[in-house]
């Protein structure tokens, strides 16, 4: 079949706009990741939670008339009580710790004992070892101003780990909370993905293409939450 002058001009047309469309979807896409990706992590956690518990949903839901938003707070709840129970009795019983050691800094009670003379015998570092702990047992202020800037160094350092841990509890219930969203939409997701597939990869290929992409997902949760 000969193409017409007018045909092709309807062609290139058509070409063109179809060009302009996947130009204007691919500058979407960027666009959406850029703003996206500060949270990659949390979705990322998101996802890796909602995929794990969702088995849990499917079996509570139907003693709770198969509403999952019920069913998915309910389990977001139990968690966060779990795991907010034991951090918090952690997080008292360390506060008064360090309470208790520095009341008895404060009252001057707190004294090394003298180190035995067996500890000169040690092979290589004996002798340091004893003066250092005589020092300690004898003038404990004059060695913690001694050693002052590295144990200024140990203090931050700490303090960085425990904000970090801070940090990483806080990601990790915002997680479960976005994955309690994830689980209270599942079925609706379900559907819409399967439409998206079936338009992408025709009728005939969708359920194999979510199957293996569900599975794949599955083992790539699996192998996140396991430590190696």
């Amino acid at each position: 079949m000969l193409l017409t002058p007018t045909t092709q001009r309807a062609s290139s047309r058509e070409l063109l706009d179809v060009l302009i469309r996947a130009g204007l979807v691919a500058v979407l896409a960027i666009f959406c990741f850029r703003i996206f990706a500060p949270f990659l992590n949390l979705m990322v956690w998101a996802l890796i939670l909602a995929i794990t518990l969702y088995p849990l949903q499917v079996r509570l839901r139907r003693g709770f008339g198969n509403k999952d938003g019920l069913t998915a707070t309910l389990i977001i709840l139990i968690a966060f009580v779990v795991i907010l129970v034991p951090t918090y009795l952690l997080g008292a019983a360390v506060a008064e710790s360090i309470d208790h050691a520095k009341d008895i800094f404060k009252s001057g009670s707190f004294r090394v004992p003298p180190p035995a003379e067996s500890v000169t015998s040690w092979p290589l570092v004996g002798q340091k070892v004893y003066d250092f702990w005589q020092q300690a047992s004898t003038d404990i202020s004059g060695l913690a101003h001694k050693f002052a800037p590295q144990l200024k160094e140990a203090g931050l350092a700490l303090l960085g780990t425990i904000t970090g841990l801070g940090a990483g509890l806080l990601l990790f219930f915002a997680a479960l909370i976005v994955a309690g969203i994830l689980m209270a939409y599942g079925e609706t997701g379900h559907k819409s993905a399967v439409e998206i597939a079936s338009r992408i990869f025709g009728p005939d290929n969708w359920a194999a293409t979510i199957s293996l992409a569900g599975a794949l997902t599955q083992v790539f949760c699996y192998r996140a939450s396991v430590p190696s």
